[in-house]
Parts: C-alpha cells; sequence; structure tokens
C-alpha cells in the first residue's frame, strides 16, 4: 500500500512530463517533498533523511549551434553545417525528415516532442504548436 502511495504520489508531481524532459534535479525535489510530506503529514517518519543529503551541483551545459555558410575574402563560399544538414535531409529518402528538421530548428523542440506530435496539438489558424509540456510559436 505504501508503495502505490508513492508512486500514484510521484505521477500527481511528475508524470505529465515526458520522459526525455524528466531531470535529476526534478527527482531531487520530488524527494524532499515526499520525505517532508511523509514526515509532517503521513507521519512515516521522525525526520526527513533528505536534510542530510548535499544537493548535487548540476553538470556545466553545453550550447552549440550549427555554423553557417562563410564567405572568404576572396568571394568563394564554403557551406557550413547548417547548409549541408539542409540538403542531406532534402535529398533523403525520407519524405518526413526535412519537414521535422525545419520544425526542430523553428521550435528548439527535442525528438521526443517531435516524435509525440498529433494533430489535436497544432493549431494552424494561431500558429502555434500546443504540448503537453510547452506552448511553442512556429516561426
Amino acid at each position: 500500500m505504501i508503495r502505490k502511495t508513492q508512486l500514484e504520489w510521484f505521477r500527481n508531481q511528475i508524470g505529465f512530463h515526458l520522459l526525455a524532459d524528466v531531470t535529476p534535479s526534478m527527482i531531487t525535489e520530488c524527494l524532499v517533498m515526499l520525505f517532508t510530506i511523509a514526515v509532517n503529514e503521513w507521519g512515516w517518519l521522525d525526520d526527513s533523511p533528505m536534510r542530510k543529503v548535499r544537493k548535487p551541483t548540476p553538470p556545466r551545459g553545453r550550447v552549440r549551434f550549427l555554423s553557417e555558410d562563410e564567405i572568404a575574402p576572396d568571394g568563394t563560399v564554403t557551406e557550413g553545417e547548417l547548409t549541408r544538414l539542409s540538403w542531406v535531409c532534402c535529398e533523403s529518402s525520407n519524405l518526413y525528415l526535412n519537414i521535422a528538421f525545419v520544425l526542430a530548428l523553428s521550435t528548439g523542440m527535442r525528438q521526443a516532442e517531435l516524435m509525440s506530435l498529433s494533430w489535436a496539438d497544432v493549431d494552424l489558424q494561431k500558429g502555434r504548436i500546443t504540448g503537453r509540456l510547452r506552448l511553442r510559436r512556429l516561426v
């Protein structure tokens, strides 16, 4: 019975997120709240063991952008990653690859968000994609 209560509690806290978007800090926050409830409301513990746990330092994130075309002083154009990737997607036998590529670039959506889209998430009149997690504006 205790395990079922805990699982239901976690589902209510983070169950609306896609698995790809659940972070360690999100889980840690939930654990702190869970132990606080277990102490204060459910009376299962006298004190929360989370008070003795150090909060982990989040890893430094990495921001990377696709390189764009460069024009040399002599006027020659060197294709950047963005152009080459766009050409590969256009030339692919997969008809949806270029659409997914452009949509990902335009919205900043991750693969899991793109692949879980349905027509119910798309509002063509307002030019928006609404997902379970956040509202995205089409560029």
